[in-house]
């Protein structure tokens, strides 16, 4: 399903949500898809489904978690930004080519981190302003790289590749 606002999808103030939210499908605002101001209180974000969560606006939340769950896949769009406690990656987070999504707060990997690479200038990026622990399973899938686009020694943004 889809929420939709104006300038918010889903907009907290001075209320409580306790068990969380859940999204398998897509949240819409202008703005923000969600927001939660200071007197609000949202104890987690879930992200789950294959493929199916959206967020089209900003996730800002600064005192909620984020997860997404395990056995779900999600694809953080270009510029989707999240001002959440912490993100938490438990399923498969994957970052289209050429597309740099945002984290402001700390980022934990669990599960499948899948970053799409194309060639040496065209990849998946994820910006993390705090702490960024990067357990689980990094997976970049080679069918989707153009072939001799990467040599064994080569760089990614001045990365070096073992």
């Amino acid at each position: 399903g889809t929420i939709a606002g104006g300038n918010y999808g889903i907009y907290l103030s001075g209320s409580t949500i306790s068990g969380g939210l859940t999204n398998s499908g897509t949240i819409s605002g202008g703005t923000n898809a969600i927001y939660v101001d200071s007197s609000a209180s949202l104890d987690s974000i879930v992200i789950a489904g294959n493929n199916t969560a959206k967020f089209i606006g900003a996730v800002e939340a600064p005192n909620t978690p984020v997860t997404v769950a395990s056995g779900a896949t999600y694809t953080m769009d270009n510029a989707q930004q999240f001002t959440v406690s912490g993100f938490t990656n438990a399923g498969t987070l994957k970052i289209g080519a050429g597309n740099t999504g945002s984290i402001t707060g700390d980022f934990t990997n669990t599960g499948t981190f899948s970053p799409v690479i194309t060639d040496d200038t065209h990849y998946g990026k994820l910006l993390v302003s705090g702490t960024a622990t990067l357990g689980g399973v990094l997976f970049a899938d080679a069918a989707t790289v153009v072939q001799g686009a990467l040599t064994d020694g080569g760089r990614l943004a001045g990365q070096r590749l073992l």
